[in-house]
C-alpha cells in the first residue's frame, strides 16, 4: 500500500555538482496565464457571496469580517483556498493512479475523505484510457535532471505500447476549458520528453496530455502533440527559462 503526505516539501533537484536547480513547473510560473486572472476574480466573487449567505451586510461589516490570514494582517483569499484544495485533489488523484499502475492502492489515512472519494472520478477515467490503449507502464513519477538546461522535473508516466513504442502520458485534473491544453502544459510535457531523451538516450515517440478531470459531468480528454507543437513547446520553455534566470539575477542585486 502506498502512502501520501500532502504536507511534504516540494521535490529538490540537484545537478551533478550538487547545485540546487529550479523545477520545470517553477520555471513555467514566469509565463503569463490568461485564464488565471478571470478565475481568481470569479472565485473571490463566489466566495464572498457564499460567505454573505442570505444576510444583509454593510460594506464595513463585510470588510471587517471576511477571512484573514492567521496573523490577521492580510486577506485569506477564497481563490487561494480553492486553488490549494484543487492541488490536493490533483495530488491524491495522481497518487491513486500511480498506486494502481503498481498493482497496489493509496492509503486514505490522513487524507481528506471528500477529496479521496472525489478522486475516484479521475482514477476510473484513467483506468479506462489505459486499458483501451493497451499500455504498459515503464516509469512513473520519474525524477529527472537536465544538465543541458540546468532544471529538474518529474514526469508522470513513461510507458510502451504493445508494439514497444515509448510514449509519455502527463496527467491533468484541471476542469474542462476552452483554453485547454494550455500553452504552459504543452511546454511542460515537451521538456519532460526532451529530458528523458537526454538522460536515458531513447526517443519518446508520442507525448500525450491526459485530462482526467474532477467533476461528475466531465469527460476524459486526451491531446497528443504534433512534431511542430512539441518543438514550439520546447522553445516556449527555454524562453521561460531565460526569463526565470534573468529575474533571478535581478533579485540578487536587492
Amino acid at each position: 500500500m502506498m502512502t501520501l503526505d500532502l504536507s511534504a516539501p516540494h521535490q529538490v533537484y540537484k545537478n551533478k555538482l550538487g547545485v540546487t536547480l529550479p523545477g520545470v513547473t517553477t520555471v513555467l510560473g514566469t509565463l503569463n496565464k490568461e485564464a488565471i486572472p478571470p478565475w481568481y476574480a470569479q472565485m473571490e466573487r463566489e466566495g464572498i457571496l457564499t460567505f454573505m449567505g442570505g444576510m444583509s451586510w454593510t460594506a464595513a461589516e463585510l470588510r471587517d469580517l471576511l477571512p484573514k490570514t492567521k496573523d490577521g494582517t492580510k486577506p485569506a483569499w477564497f481563490a487561494v483556498q480553492k486553488r490549494d484544495k484543487a492541488a490536493d485533489l490533483g495530488t491524491i488523484t495522481h497518487g491513486r493512479i500511480e498506486a494502481w499502475l503498481h498493482d497496489t492502492v493509496l492509503d486514505p489515512a490522513g487524507l481528506p475523505a471528500d477529496l479521496y472519494a472525489q478522486s475516484d472520478l479521475g482514477l476510473n477515467r484513467f483506468i479506462q484510457y489505459w486499458h483501451e490503449r493497451g499500455l504498459r507502464a515503464e516509469q512513473t513519477e520519474l525524477q529527472m535532471v537536465s544538465e543541458l538546461l540546468q532544471v529538474g522535473g518529474t514526469g508522470d508516466i513513461f510507458a510502451r505500447t504493445a508494439g514497444g513504442v515509448l510514449v509519455y502520458a502527463d496527467l491533468k485534473t484541471t476542469k474542462a476549458s476552452t483554453y485547454w491544453p494550455y500553452d504552459e502544459s504543452i511546454a511542460q510535457v515537451s521538456v519532460y520528453a526532451d529530458m528523458y531523451e537526454e538522460v536515458h538516450g531513447e526517443h519518446v515517440e508520442t507525448v500525450t496530455l491526459v485530462r482526467v478531470g474532477k467533476e461528475v459531468d466531465d469527460a476524459l480528454q486526451t491531446y497528443t502533440l504534433g512534431g511542430k507543437e512539441r518543438e514550439a513547446g520546447g522553445q516556449l520553455f527555454r524562453a521561460a527559462l531565460d526569463a526565470y534566470n534573468a529575474k533571478k539575477a535581478l533579485k540578487r542585486r536587492k
